[in-house]
Parts: C-alpha cells; sequence; structure tokens
C-alpha cells in the first residue's frame, strides 16, 4: 500500500485529478484482458458491453475535462 500510495501520488503530480480517475477505471478492462488472454477466461457479452460504457465514460469525461481547461 505504501507503494502504491507513492506511486499514486507521483501520478497526480504530473496529470490532472479528473483524467487520473477516469484512467483508474480503465483498470476493469485490462483485468479482462488479461484474464481473457492468460487465464482463458471467458468473455460474456455483459463484460463487453460494460467494458465498452467504461472506456465510452473515460473518453467523455477526458474530452470534458480538456474543453473545459
Amino acid at each position: 500500500m505504501f507503494v502504491y500510495a507513492i506511486g499514486w501520488q507521483l501520478i497526480l503530480k504530473r496529470i490532472n485529478l479528473t483524467v487520473a480517475f477516469c484512467n483508474k477505471a480503465a483498470t476493469i478492462v485490462w483485468g479482462m484482458l488479461w484474464g481473457f488472454l492468460i487465464f482463458n477466461e471467458v468473455l460474456s457479452w455483459q463484460r463487453m458491453l460494460g467494458a465498452a460504457l467504461v472506456i465510452i465514460g473515460v473518453v467523455l469525461a477526458v474530452r470534458g475535462e480538456r474543453e473545459h481547461a
């Protein structure tokens, strides 16, 4: 947890808070991808739909933050 906390603080120094938290949600998508590739997990359409919604949300939030700045 200590290493994670230090790493997170270093990230926040370089990236806007909104962008950092939005991209944190993308770990769900990466977990699904690696689970599929390494552990041969099944990707159902519900999981893929959820991953697509996460990606769309991240893109919209980052675009909104850029337009606001």
